[in-house]
């Protein structure tokens, strides 16, 4: 790792300033890193400050291209205090970046010539500039070569696909097909806010910071509160802004289809009848079986591991960038291709896949009141390929829910609902079951029109207490140990 201050601006000058840019930089300089001490004594002095020049500039830029790779950056920078070069790496050929120097030797006073205009153009450009998919950051990733390379061989040794001594040049594969989404009701942006969501503390890495261990936490600008007069069970719901299609088609990252009702994924658990009110039923009883569910609940959940293992951006958007995620979990939208199933995701990091378990214990506890008090759990999956995030994290496990609907604080309540009353209702039958619930606040109840009451969402904040175990002031007992925050 080399942070870009501890390059001089004159490093740079010298490296990328000059009429011939050096296309195989990181060629050249992955191949005499290696090379030979008896090699490097013979070297003159010239060519010794020379070559430390390059490798540190070739470093500094190999690193920020590290990172617009794994977070799927179109635009980046690197700046030494006394000169900044400007990244971009086309979208088609993601073997090339492409660098601009920018610097200020001359001390010129133009204005547009100053690092901020600059740099405000570049900020201008970036907003407009088409984001990579999470499967294109996993071809990224598994298709470049990489330096220093994993093994002990030489980097003299190091094989580069394609490379003929020009740019570099690697074969890209296509993207696979995406799947075709029912979708034919009008579309809405909505809010289901995954655990803590309304914590707004920037935590936003730079090009030149390291990976976090947790997820980083964005402020929260979700989508425009959605229309009234919508039912948030049956809704189409659209989350891409211009990116989304009409006609049914699933966008690269952007999923339309419409949520599946409580009714019909509690159906589909427990091997039932089809939902006639679910707007993806046509879709459900395609495969010949019309009445009844064409297939279970866990076969649902390896259906969508073997999809996202083919491509993770197929009926897969990640919720992300509308602030719907929590301390260590972000919202998905998930849609099966074969048999039209939408509902939502839960992801972790590798770190927090136990806690993720642990809350689908208390909604298996709690089978008999999925669909009408909490929302209804599919199961849980490990991802074959970790779903890359903008902060650097990677989901490695999801829990699979349905959609419980509009939170308390992001959604209008038919005349004449308390919601006080209807939430007293749900924690009271929650208490009836031996849950105790630790994190009753707007973000984490859900208004459902479909079944008319109020649903309790995240359980990374409730424990279950033994018959007869609670104490008087509603304490738990000592030994009970609470459930950890997902």
């Amino acid at each position: 790792y080399k942070a870009a201050h501890k390059a001089k601006g004159t490093s740079f000058w010298h490296v990328l300033g000059g009429k011939v840019f050096p296309e195989t930089l990181f060629v050249d300089c992955a191949r005499r890193s290696e090379a030979e001490p008896d090699e490097i004594q013979q070297q003159g002095l010239g060519l010794r400050v020379r070559d430390s020049r390059h490798k540190m500039v070739a470093k500094v830029l190999c690193q920020a291209y590290h990172y617009m790779i794994i977070s799927g950056l179109a635009y980046g920078y690197v700046s030494s205090g006394d000169c900044m070069v400007f990244l971009t790496i086309p979208h088609d050929t993601p073997d090339i970046l492409l660098a601009y120097l920018i610097h200020n030797f001359d001390n010129t006073q133009e204005a547009q010539q100053t690092f901020v205009a600059q740099l405000a153009t570049l900020v201008l450009l970036a907003i407009k500039a088409k984001v990579p998919s999470a499967q294109w950051i996993l071809n990224a990733k598994q298709t470049l070569p990489r330096w220093p390379p994993k093994s002990n061989k030489m980097a003299g040794d190091l094989q580069f696909p394609g490379f003929t001594g020009g740019a570099l040049s690697l074969p890209w594969p296509p993207p696979p097909p995406t799947p075709s989404c029912h979708s034919d009701t009008p579309a809405i942006d909505y809010h289901q806010h995954d655990d803590d969501n309304n914590n707004n503390n920037d935590n936003n890495a730079g090009l030149t910071a390291g990976p976090q261990d947790t997820m980083a936490k964005q402020k929260k600008e979700g989508p425009p509160p959605p229309a009234a007069a919508s039912t948030s069970d049956t809704a189409a719901s659209s989350y891409g802004g211009g990116g989304g299609r009409s006609g049914g088609t699933c966008a690269s990252g952007s999923n339309s289809a419409p949520f599946c009702t409580q009714a019909c994924l509690l159906s589909l658990c427990r091997q039932g009848a089809l939902d006639p009110a679910c707007p993806n039923t046509p879709i459900h009883g395609r495969q010949g079986r019309q009445s009844h569910h064409p297939v279970s609940a866990p076969n649902i959940c390896l259906l969508i591991r073997d999809q996202l293992a083919y491509n993770l951006d197929q009926g897969c958007e990640c919720l992300d960038k509308y602030g719907m995620f929590g301390a260590t979990g972000v919202l998905f939208k998930i849609t099966t291709s074969r048999y039209g199933y939408t509902f939502v995701a839960k992801g972790v990091q590798a770190v927090d896949a136990d806690t993720l378990e642990e809350e689908a214990c208390i909604y298996s506890h709690c089978r008999d009141l999925q669909g009408t008090f909490i929302p209804v759990h599919l199961g849980n999956i490990n991802l074959v390929h970790p779903y890359p995030l903008r902060s650097l994290a990677l989901v490695h496990s999801m829990m699979f829910l349905s959609w419980a609907g509009l939170t308390l604080d992001a959604c209008i309540l038919p005349a004449g609902i308390d919601p006080q009353a209807k939430t007293d209702t749900a924690v009271e039958a929650l208490t009836q079951l031996g849950i105790e619930y630790y994190d009753l606040k707007k973000t984490n109840l859900t208004w459902n029109e479909e079944v008319g009451r109020v649903m309790i969402i995240d359980f990374n904040m409730a424990r279950i207490y033994a018959t007869g175990q609670k104490r008087k002031n509603g304490t738990v007992l000592a030994g009970m140990e609470k459930a950890k925050r997902v």
